[in-house]
């Protein structure tokens, strides 16, 4: 599989924010490339990260202990948000990682 560029990176990863998960399952399904793979992955963990408005509250909750047994939404926007902050870094971080193998094995031949 080709590593592909920033660009389809990038490319990608718009086309999920703007489609949410109908754009994810269409550009998971349409990656020819590591770069629109990866994206693809960014971009979902983006669009988690935009649909997590309580985040902030969630967690100043749950670190002051001020949480009820039956409200879950704090906890569960903060495992969400997390979640997506998660999705972000590990999919710029192994396609710079397949970039940098790639760059390194044409180096090398």
């Amino acid at each position: 599989m080709e590593v592909g560029s920033y660009l389809f990176f990038f490319l990608f990863a718009i086309i999920v924010i703007f489609f949410q998960i109908i754009g994810f399952l269409v550009a998971v399904y349409m990656a020819a490339n590591y770069a629109s793979r990866f994206g693809s992955m960014a971009g979902l963990g983006i669009y988690l990260i935009i649909n997590c408005s309580a985040l902030g509250e969630g967690l100043a909750e749950l670190l002051a202990g001020n949480l009820q047994e039956t409200d879950l939404v704090g906890p569960l926007t903060f495992l969400i948000g997390f979640t997506g902050y998660a999705f972000v870094l590990f999919a710029f971080l192994t396609y710079n990682r397949y970039r940098a193998d790639a760059r390194r094995q044409c180096q090398l031949q």
